[in-house]
């Protein structure tokens, strides 16, 4: 995991309303949406006033750069040419763009309505007024930042054209509602536009571009070249917005996941078991240096191992002992990275990460749990940061009471004491997280699975589990720890092929492995007969080599190639303490920034 970017570490961030460190975040429709990053520190721009008309410049399209697209998103824009992309993978944004020089900031959000809605206030078919989703951001803007002021509240079109309706074919209705504030954080003054622009009743964009502005009590009569060209930058970067048709996605989506329900099928105990390797190093290179390792055991348990207790330890007992033998898979992993980042002092060094790791899944795979304790050691911090996590899943039959209108013509689920019922048996599928960290326990989350969901223990094995000899594409969905989300995962078997992978040319078949259709991709190599051959991501330039004991001990000093710890639930370690990762206190530290790529997912990435 990344200190810099995971939600446990981010000390002041995640509030539900209002500001936060690092961006306006507001409450909407029981989703979170990001309104605007604040931008970086610096002098604000003199005052301006926004006019209730579109600033179109002709000289503002010359000012945007290349076309930004995502085919998993479905939309397409050209961002200003002065930002750059930030790439941070962010379950809340499609994009984000930043210039520090200038405080700008733009981002990109998908809103999906857990209901349809509408644009504007109106009425519905059956003439029930209905609140548009433009007024309830605005209400929700004005609540959430106290003295802002709203300078402009309209609807437009996309170049494109508008919305049909579809009860009034003949009628094209505006698609983009558009919103201008002011607000003041500290001594710093914003000028935020934002466009919520409508693909469908239930998909929504929101675009906002966040610039130095005046204060919000500023003299209307103001003027200010710098607030005309961001109004006219927004503008242009509008006119570009395209919305993608998402056909072709679902159709390969649809084909993927028939591939994926056959796969799991067939995914029996003992091809699981045939799979498994009882001892595994692993290398982590970048740019031509070890940066990491890791060490990997995979077992047949009933499940994780508890800690050991005094008297077993000085019995001479190890966590080997504690396993209980059953059909389920037990997969370890204790990992070490290093990296030099900026420490607690400011300074540029050698941060360290240590992390154990325990996944287990029922034969069945009907049942998860897994645990991970994650270590970062930078010797100018007054304490160690740690990020303890506790999960499981739960796959179980669930009957549910259904009913039906008294003349069977009524829609299935509407309660009627006096009708008919019966007995419906559908899967419940949950998800189950609790974190907690060195700084904070944020609220545990809950989530409802789909059937292609891949517990974390069969994920770690799936290179070894995919069909070799057929090229197929796969879908699946997996929960990503440094995003406490359930992400899709898209897998992809090439054919065979000669591939040139760490300075050797070899037959392999590269399989691959990313999350989210527009994710960074990672190439997991197999030769033909199943043996992986090691992993690369260009993008990170890190590339992951099977290797053995005695080359990471002559590579690190004091390497910990043990089993990881049993594991005792976050509450039993008093607030403050930090859990122990054995003979990794003793060592030299070593920089940090954990991106696994192995034979197993790139969490993460």
């Amino acid at each position: 995991m990344n200190p810099a970017t995971h939600p446990g570490l981010r000390r002041r961030t995640n509030r539900w309303i209002g500001f936060s460190s690092g961006a306006i975040v507001t409450a909407l429709l029981g989703i979170s949406v990001a309104f605007a990053d604040e931008p970086a520190a610096g002098p604000p721009s003199p005052p301006s006033v926004l006019s209730q008309g579109d600033a179109r410049g002709s000289d503002s399209l010359d000012a945007l750069g290349p076309r930004f697209e995502s085919t998993s998103a479905g939309i397409s824009i050209s961002p200003p040419a002065a930002c750059q992309l930030v790439n941070r993978l962010d379950s809340k944004y499609v994009a984000e763009w930043a210039n520090a020089k200038l405080n700008w900031r733009l981002s990109l959000a998908r809103i999906t309505p857990p209901e349809a809605r509408s644009l504007t206030d109106g009425r519905n078919n059956f003439g029930t007024p209905v609140h548009g989703l433009l007024e309830e951001t605005v209400a929700h803007l004005q609540s959430g930042i106290p003295g802002c002021k709203i300078l402009r509240q309209d609807v437009t079109n996309i170049s494109e054209g508008g919305v049909i309706d579809r009860h009034h074919p003949e009628l094209e209705k505006p698609n983009v509602g558009l919103i201008a504030l002011r607000y003041s954080q500290g001594t710093q003054h914003f000028l935020s536009q934002q466009a919520l622009i409508q693909a469908s009743e239930r998909l929504y964009y929101l675009l906002t571009f966040t610039t130095p502005g005046l204060a919000p009590n500023a003299d209307a009569g103001n003027d200010d070249a710098g607030e005309r060209a961001a109004v006219a930058m927004f503008s242009s970067m509008l006119d570009s917005v395209r919305l993608l048709d998402g056909q072709a996605i679902r159709q390969d989506q649809n084909s993927r996941l028939y591939r994926t329900r056959t796969l799991l099928v067939n995914l029996i105990p003992s091809k699981m078991h045939a799979a498994l390797i009882k001892e595994q190093w692993l290398r982590y290179i970048r740019d031509g240096k070890d940066i990491g390792y890791s060490y990997i055991t995979e077992e047949t348990a009933a499940g994780i191992p508890r800690p050991l207790t005094r008297d077993e330890i000085q019995s001479g007992k190890s966590e080997r002992d504690l396993v209980k033998p059953g059909e389920g898979i037990l997969v370890g992993i204790r990992s070490r990275m290093v990296a030099d980042a900026v420490r607690a002092d400011h300074t540029r060094g050698p941060i360290q990460t240590d992390s154990a790791n325990w996944f287990f899944v029922t034969a069945d795979r009907k049942n998860e749990e897994w645990s991970r304790l994650v270590i970062f050691t930078d010797d100018t911090a007054k304490q160690k940061d740690y990020v303890q996590e506790i999960g499981s899943s739960d796959k179980r039959i669930a009957p549910k009471v259904m009913r039906m209108n008294k003349d069977d013509g009524g829609a299935l689920g509407q309660f009627n004491a006096d009708s008919k019922s019966w007995i419906e048996v559908h899967d419940d599928y949950n998800l189950d997280v609790n974190l907690r960290t060195s700084h904070e326990s944020p609220e545990p989350i809950t989530r409802k699975l789909p059937p292609w969901y891949l517990p974390q223990a069969v994920a770690q094995l799936l290179p070894r589990l995919v069909p070799l000899s057929r090229p197929s594409g796969y879908l699946f969905a997996t929960y990503v720890p440094d995003l406490r989300e359930v992400m899709m995962r898209y897998v992809d078997v090439m054919p065979e092929q000669k591939v040139t992978f760490a300075g050797q040319t070899v037959r392999a078949v590269p399989i691959h492995d990313r999350l989210g259709l527009d994710g960074s991709m990672t190439i997991h190599y197999m030769s033909p007969e199943g043996v992986y051959l090691g992993s690369e991501n260009k993008d990170q330039k890190l590339v992951v080599l099977p290797s053995d004991s005695a080359t990471l001990t002559n590579i690190w000093k004091n390497p910990n190639l043990t089993r990881p710890e049993g594991v005792q639930p976050p509450k039993a370690s008093a607030p403050g303490r930090v859990p122990q990762l054995s003979n990794a206190a003793n060592e030299e530290p070593t920089p940090s920034l954990v991106n696994p790529v192995g034979p197993g997912p790139a969490q993460g990435q």
